[in-house]
C-alpha cells in the first residue's frame, strides 16, 4: 500500500524543519530541500552554490510523490549544487537518505548525492545511478555495486537509504517504493578498500558536475551509520526527517 505521509509533509505543506531526536538526525552535516532551481539546508538556511553548464535548464516543480523536486531532464546533465566544504575523514560513517525518480532509461552511472559535489576526484563517496541500479562509489577508489536488487526502475518514485561504515565492510541500502511501500533491501560489499580522507570538497547532491537524468527532491548527509532496524523504522515514514511532529 502506498506510503502514508507525516501530516505535516507535503501537500498540507509547512516550512520544512529540523528533529535532533529523528533517527537520521545523529552527526547531520547537511538537509537539503528544494529551493527554486536550487537547495536550501534547513540546519542553517544557506542556499546551496550552483555549478555545472546547464543549470539555467534545471526545471523547479512539484512531483505528486516526490514533493518538491529538481528535474534534470539531460542525459549526463551538467548540473550540481553543493554546500559548505567538509573534511572528509577517512573511513568515517556515512548515511545518505532522499527521494528520487530516474525519468529515462540510464542514470549515466551520475551521482544523485555525495559528500564531495565539488569535483575533488581523491576522496569521499558518492550514491550513483548506474542503468536503473543504485551503486556506491568511493571517489577515486572503488565502486560497490550495482545493486542486484535495489532497483530504480524508469518512472518508478523511491525514497532510498543508504549508510556505510568500514566495520562491516559494505553499504547497506533500503528502497521505498513511494507509489505501493514496497521495501527492499541488500548490502553490497566493499572488501578490505577505504573511503579515502582528506580535504574533500564541497558536499551537496551531483558530483564533478554531472545529476542524473530525473527528479530529485529532498536529500541529507550524515556522519553516521544506521542499523537495518533504524533504517527500517525511518521508513515507515520518510518525509518525518525533514517535516518532524515537534
Amino acid at each position: 500500500m502506498p506510503i502514508t505521509r507525516n501530516p505535516l509533509a507535503f501537500p498540507a505543506g509547512v516550512t520544512p524543519g529540523f528533529n535532533p531526536n529523528h533517527i537520521g538526525a545523529r552527526k547531520c552535516r547537511w538537509s537539503g530541500v528544494p529551493f527554486g532551481v536550487n537547495y536550501c539546508n534547513v540546519l542553517n538556511g544557506k542556499v546551496g552554490t550552483m555549478g555545472g553548464g546547464a543549470v539555467g535548464s534545471l526545471v523547479s516543480f512539484k512531483h505528486g510523490l516526490l514533493g518538491p523536486a529538481i528535474k534534470a531532464s539531460g542525459y549526463f546533465y551538467q548540473a550540481y549544487t553543493a554546500f559548505e566544504t567538509y573534511t572528509i575523514v577517512q573511513n568515517e560513517d556515512f548515511t545518505f537518505a532522499g527521494f528520487f525518480q530516474l525519468d529515462v532509461g540510464d542514470g549515466g552511472d551520475c551521482a544523485i548525492v555525495s559528500n564531495n559535489g565539488g569535483n575533488n576526484n581523491n576522496y569521499g563517496a558518492a550514491i550513483t545511478i548506474n542503468g536503473d541500479r543504485f551503486k556506491l562509489y568511493f571517489i577515486g577508489s572503488i565502486y560497490a555495486g550495482p545493486s542486484a536488487t535495489v532497483l530504480c526502475p524508469v518512472g518508478g518514485s523511491y525514497f532510498f537509504i543508504a549508510s556505510w561504515t568500514a566495520a562491516y565492510n559494505g553499504v547497506s541500502m533500503l528502497t521505498v517504493n513511494l507509489a505501493t511501500g514496497q521495501q527492499r533491501t541488500e548490502f553490497m560489499g566493499t572488501g578490505g578498500f577505504n573511503m579515502l580522507g582528506g580535504a574533500g570538497g564541497a558536499s551537496g547532491l551531483g558530483f564533478g558536475g554531472n545529476m542524473p537524468p530525473g527528479s530529485i527532491g529532498h536529500m541529507m548527509w550524515s556522519r553516521s551509520y544506521l542499523m537495518w532496524q533504524e533504517m527500517q523504522a525511518w521508513a515507515q515514514d520518510p518525509w518525518s526527517f525533514w517535516y518532524p511532529d515537534v
